[in-house]
């Protein structure tokens, strides 16, 4: 069991990674021409995230489409990069990295529940539309998996009396979430994003001294993120100019 001391070490060297790690790969993506036939790289924000909800209490006998559910809205930290691929100016992939806020809501009995999770993860989708100079306007299909990093946990009667703890790399949760999503990127470079998903939110096998919190609980989470594009500085691009796409045409994933 690791000590108050060394989570908190742990908690700041973790965060400084990914931040450094996130950085460096939008610095490498500075100032580079999207090609095609070629690997490149770009960066982006998922911006704000709405979520909701689907809650099974197999203990309580209620039914999957709970009316407990609160909708969630998150602006922090949801932000990423992304490595891309062309084949042709109208099909291309991408996967990446990034980092989301995830989480739902519960009301029950008076009492509001809270619970969210920091992930890292990496998508994996195909893009189809016109990727020609200057026209950015594409969808998208695919999925991939989060790995919950940090955990939190808030429960409330009245806003001033409230519980709440997190933990780092917590057994609460599974330790992956993959999803599956769609979504479209606008000539504006606006991204609109639905993402759900598949597994239970929750592991409900998770013990603590003897007793079973999850046991019973199936919640699944589904996503509408709303995010925009940000485009690099272009170059000359001299004679083959005609074949190279636009710098930094990415969806928010």
């Amino acid at each position: 069991m690791l000590t108050f001391t060394q989570r908190y070490r742990m908690k700041r060297l973790f965060i400084i990674i990914i931040l450094l790690a996130l950085n460096a790969i939008q610095l490498q993506a500075k100032d580079q021409i999207a090609p095609l036939h070629r690997w490149y790289l770009t960066s982006g924000m998922d911006g704000a995230i709405f979520s909701t909800s689907t809650i099974q209490d197999n203990q309580q006998h209620t039914g999957v489409w709970s009316d407990k559910n609160v909708p969630r809205f998150t602006l922090f930290f949801n932000v990423g990069s992304m490595l891309q691929y062309n084949i042709n100016r109208y099909f291309g992939l991408f996967t990446g990295l990034n980092m989301k806020n995830i989480g739902y809501i519960d009301q029950t009995d008076g009492y509001t529940l809270k619970r969210r999770v920091y992930t890292v993860g990496v998508p994996l989708a195909v893009k189809i539309g016109n990727m020609k100079m200057n026209h950015r306007g594409y969808a998208f299909l695919g999925g991939g998996v989060d790995f919950p990093f940090n955990y939190k946990e808030k429960q409330f009667q009245v806003r001033n009396e409230k519980t709440k703890f997190n933990e780092w790399f917590s057994n609460r949760t599974p330790s992956t979430m993959p999803y599956f999503c769609f979504g479209v990127v606008n000539r504006k470079g606006i991204s609109l994003k639905l993402q759900h998903y598949t597994n239970n939110f929750l592991n409900t096998s998770y013990t603590n001294k003897g007793v079973q919190p999850y046991a019973g609980l199936d919640v699944h989470i589904t996503m509408l993120s709303i995010g925009f594009v940000i485009n690099h500085k272009r170059h000359n691009q001299g004679p083959e100019m005609n074949e190279t796409l636009p710098p930094a045409s990415v969806s928010m994933l």
